[in-house]
């Protein structure tokens, strides 16, 4: 009887230890996404790492955004800004579909505004066009996007160069500020 006693013991502790085990195994080999919190003994402040992340909802219109980056951290110095690597970013609605993207950016949580730096693009497939800056933000909720840096905006029939620009989803407007070149292909 103390032999089976010893040995019923000796199986429910392998029987934990596999079952441990194959959780670990489990979480390395089917993970999806990877999260990492770097805790610094110079700060007392932890950071938040997000690999391949993605982020969705709907603007005051009901239409339909999403944003997506390589890497995603918190920002240390503005509260509810997340830093953004290799963003893109994805309007879609009942009309049109716009794309963005750049190399850095950062997203304001609460107020919807995302900044844009880097090699922006920003495509919009209803009105064919094409824009490429080094500056782009935007309130996705209001649809609304500007650049008070220079951009480079293509067209089929031509491009054009201009200091600023404003664009409002909703209404389909772009406004050109500063000086602008307009230059069309014969």
């Amino acid at each position: 009887m103390k032999y089976l006693n010893k040995l019923s013991t000796q199986i429910g502790i392998s029987l934990f230890i596999m079952v441990v085990l194959s959780f670990f195994w489990w979480q390395t080999k089917f993970s999806t996404k990877n999260i990492t919190i770097n805790l610094n003994d110079n700060k007392s402040k932890t950071s938040l790492n997000i690999e391949e992340a993605k982020y969705s909802g709907f603007s005051e219109n009901g239409e339909k955004f999403s944003i997506s980056a390589k890497l995603i951290t918190e920002n240390q110095s503005k509260i509810n800004v997340l830093n953004l690597k290799n963003p893109n970013a994805i309007f879609e609605t009942k009309k049109s579909l716009i794309t963005i993207s750049s190399n850095i950016g950062e997203f304001d949580i609460n107020n919807k505004n995302l900044f844009l730096s880097e090699n922006v693009s920003f495509i919009d497939e209803n009105l064919d066009f094409s824009l490429s800056s080094n500056e782009l933000n935007g309130n996705l909720e209001k649809g609304e996007f500007y650049s008070n840096k220079s951009i480079y905006f293509n067209i089929n029939s031509g491009f054009l160069k201009s200091e600023n620009f404003f664009y409002n989803q909703k209404e389909k407007k772009v406004i050109f500020l500063g000086r602008t070149k307009l230059v069309f292909f014969k």
